[in-house]
């Protein structure tokens, strides 16, 4: 009689790896993807758009319009002191694809941002800034950055 041996599947129960960029363009340490959820639920502090709009070469406004967060909103958060959920998640994402474009350029923050802001014929004409403000063209970016880095013609 023949045994057939059962798999069994292994379960990887090492913690999870640091993530060293995760929350840099926002003037963040964080070195994993628990906590900073856990950041963004309970709202980003304000100054994240600040530290972000310096690192991006960009206005506060600006970096506040591509996280769909109007100049009024913005004067009211700062009075806060703390973004919505839902802001602190745009700006998260927004952040984490730029340090993935910084990564791509050898940390070079200046040479990213033109690249950022700059049309690209893998986005329709688009910049990357332009794309950003919703998941799906965030995603869309994250993947023409893959591509990039990994030689495939965009």
């Amino acid at each position: 009689m023949i045994e057939h041996a059962h798999f069994v599947p292994s379960i990887n129960t090492q913690p999870e790896k640091p993530i060293a960029s995760l929350g840099r363009s926002l003037g963040l340490r964080i070195n994993n993807r628990a906590t900073m959820i856990s950041k963004v639920r309970e709202g980003l502090d304000v100054n994240v758009v600040i530290h972000l709009s310096k690192t991006m070469g960009l206005t506060e406004q600006a970096v506040a319009k591509l996280a769909l967060i109007t100049t009024r909103t913005l004067t009211r958060r700062k009075t806060e002191g703390r973004l919505r959920t839902d802001e602190s998640d745009r700006l998260a994402r927004i952040a984490m694809v730029f340090d993935e474009a910084v990564d791509m350029f050898d940390g070079n923050k200046t040479k990213a941002s033109h690249w950022f802001t700059t049309p690209k014929k893998a986005l329709g004409n688009a910049s990357p800034t332009e794309y950003v403000d919703t998941e799906m063209g965030v995603q869309e970016v994250s993947d023409l950055i893959a591509r990039i880095r990994h030689g495939v013609f965009s």
